[in-house]
């Protein structure tokens, strides 16, 4: 069932309007602008043109698959999928189990519980407190609190703060050691930023301005400027100073 003037068995022309809601299967036929879409179910791009959504609020509870996605905000919730390049002018917000496939741009993005995104990420803030298996991270200011076993290609950012979420009770209760050496976050191509703030990560490189590497690190090289600090829990291959500033590129490209 769908609430969009022009639009019947699933299948939606096009067009302008203030409120779509889409439930089940949908085809889009062409560009499509609304204040508020709300989708719980799948959307997808049914011609050899490629369509665009535009709107100002996205509440997404399924699958949506499009070449270009245009909104202001959106909100992210269950078992969703997103295929296509989404480009976010104010905040994403994610919560469920996610993954995304193309680039995805956001002032601030907030992702929960479980995240995955084989494609760039690029914000102005992005914070997860989540499982995640995401591609480069590009951003100005970089929060996570990972859980299980996390994987990112990469991270460029200003400022990087990487923690491990609290073990739930029942593991700190039974199998304590078994999870904890279960849970840590792989950064596969390193990481990069003016402030780096790490526990439990896996990279090859770190390089920073002020480095601080916190327990159960395993880092193979390590360059700063102006500080270092290294946990006596972490195991860090080689470590010297720079000559420079790190040169911190968070833009689109």
């Amino acid at each position: 069932m769908n609430y969009y003037p022009g639009s019947l068995r699933g299948v939606v022309k096009g067009g302008r309007c203030q409120l779509i809601t889409l439930n089940g299967y949908n085809e889009l036929r062409g560009n499509l602008k609304c204040k508020d879409f709300h989708l719980h179910g799948s959307l997808v791009c049914a011609t050899k043109v490629t369509p665009r959504l535009t709107c100002s609020k996205m509440f997404l509870d399924g699958s949506l698959n499009l070449p270009e996605i245009i909104c202001s905000t959106a909100y992210v919730s269950g078992t969703s999928e997103i295929t296509g390049d989404v480009v976010i002018a104010q905040e994403f917000i994610q919560n469920g189990r996610f993954s995304g496939h193309g680039k995805l741009t956001a002032n601030s993005m907030r992702v929960y519980d479980r995240f995955s995104h084989d494609g760039k990420l690029f914000a102005n803030q992005f914070a997860a407190h989540a499982c995640l298996s995401v591609g480069p991270i590009k951003a100005g200011n970089v929060l996570i609190e990972f859980s299980d076993r996390s994987r990112c290609a990469e991270i460029t950012a200003g400022s990087v703060i990487v923690q491990r979420a609290p073990l739930p009770l029942l593991a700190r209760l039974f199998y304590a050691e078994q999870a904890s050496r279960n849970s840590f976050l792989t950064v596969t191509n390193g990481i990069k930023a003016d402030y780096v703030e790490l526990e439990y990560v896996t990279t090859d490189s770190v390089t920073g301005l002020d480095v601080n590497i916190g327990p159960g690190c395993i880092i193979n090289e390590v360059r700063y400027r102006d500080h270092i600090s290294i946990s006596d829990q972490a195991w860090v291959g080689h470590y010297a100073p720079i000559d420079e500033a790190v040169n911190v590129d968070a833009e689109n490209k």
